[in-house]
């Protein structure tokens, strides 16, 4: 094997993942004057992650009170990156949350505690207002929920990065990223990158890319699934991102073309990231049924599909945190993308630790929270 080349100390901040954590991340770091380099391992644009598409859901629904705040503070920051991308990025159609009583009502009790607004609503009430659902109840109603524009938010992060001063590389595989007297060595190849930190944000490639006893404390094991999401035509309107939980969990919302998006939660096949399918078998044809029992404001007949994939925690917590010179995003699992300006920040607060340019704390979502907390039956945060 060829010798690993040395290139010296290039960058305070190597990120290795471009998607929505290590994205936004860098931005952040840019934007505080750190010099950063992003490496992400495909080509700009790729499905092949969880980051990629047009749309997200937008929502301050949670039981935990943590992610509640966490979704308030992203607020400012999804106007933040807006302002500088000159276009809205945060689309506030409203969120529905119907199904499960026990879970809505831990919901409304972790929201109205923060001061969130939350509308109980019947079935018929809700039904009246967005005719294209039909709903279980109970109903819930979040004013301040929406839709945020996922492909154009990767992208106001990748160049506001390039603004600050921060290089943006695609088509880049990071091998292994090793910590060393001064910082980290990041393995690309036959190259080898220096820095004084690294933040990981690689989804279900993370704990591959560690030394094993960083990856042991930081990295909680990670389930890879192949999810599908479908398009339909919308008949009536109009459509506010909606969640329904319980038997079955599903959720959707409508997309800038003018479709209704849909999903069922942790439904696909448990796959290793670099075998990502085109196609789940029958899992269309699932969809299909879901909008045919409620979605009746749809052409039940899906017009396109994709697979993402979910990189899930045990729990369906992330993680948000560091160990010496080496911080992780991780465990986003198909419900970090409304957080995106947060995360970016708080794993920027991280690497400025690292750098001894702020004072160490005890993070919010560090790795070590994930301990006796229940594991995923069902619920969604």
């Amino acid at each position: 094997m060829a010798a690993e080349r040395q290139t010296g100390v290039v960058v305070e901040v190597v990120v290795v993942g471009g998607g929505m954590a290590g994205a936004a991340a860098a931005r952040a770091l840019a934007r505080r004057g750190r010099s950063v380099l992003l490496l992400e391992r495909f080509g700009r644009g790729h499905d092949r992650g969880s980051s990629h598409g047009a749309e997200r859901i937008f929502r301050l629904g949670y039981a935990d009170p943590e992610y509640v705040d966490l979704a308030l503070e992203s607020v400012a920051g999804w106007h933040d990156l807006a302002a500088d991308a000159g276009a809205p990025l945060l689309h506030l159609t409203g969120a529905v949350d119907h199904g499960d009583a026990a879970e809505l009502a831990d919901m409304v009790a972790a929201c109205r505690a923060a001061g969130v607004r939350v509308d109980a609503l019947t079935a018929a009430e809700a039904a009246a207002r967005w005719p294209g659902l039909r709903f279980a109840e109970p109903v819930v109603f979040q004013p301040d929920g929406g839709r945020v524009d996922a492909e154009r938010t990767l992208v106001a992060c990748w160049d506001q990065t390039e603004a600050a001063g921060g290089d943006v590389r695609f088509d880049v595989p990071v091998t292994a990223v090793r910590r060393v007297a001064d910082g980290v060595a990041v393995a690309i190849g036959d190259d080898v990158v220096t820095a004084r930190v690294a933040v990981v944000a690689a989804a279900g490639w993370t704990a591959g890319v560690l030394e094993p006893d960083v990856a042991e404390a930081l990295v909680p094991p990670i389930t890879v699934t192949a999810e599908t999401v479908a398009w339909f035509e919308p008949t009536v309107g109009p459509w506010p991102s909606f969640i329904q939980r319980g038997d079955p969990l599903a959720y959707g919302l409508g997309s800038p073309d003018g479709l209704v998006k849909a999903g069922l939660h942790g439904m696909g096949p448990v796959i290793d990231p670099d075998d990502r399918p085109t196609r789940v078998p029958g899992a269309v044809e699932a969809l299909e049924g879901y909008a045919r029992a409620w979605l009746p404001g749809v052409d039940p007949t899906a017009v396109r599909s994709s697979v993402c994939l979910y990189a899930s925690s045990p729990t369906d917590d992330f993680v948000l945190d560091r160990r010496g010179a080496v911080v992780v995003g991780v465990g986003f699992g198909g419900h970090g993308f409304k957080f995106t300006p947060a995360i970016g920040e708080r794993l920027a607060d991280l690497a400025d630790e690292a750098l001894g340019v702020r004072p160490a704390t005890t993070p919010t979502f560090a790795a070590d929270r994930l301990a006796g907390r229940r594991a995923r039956s069902g619920s969604w945060h």
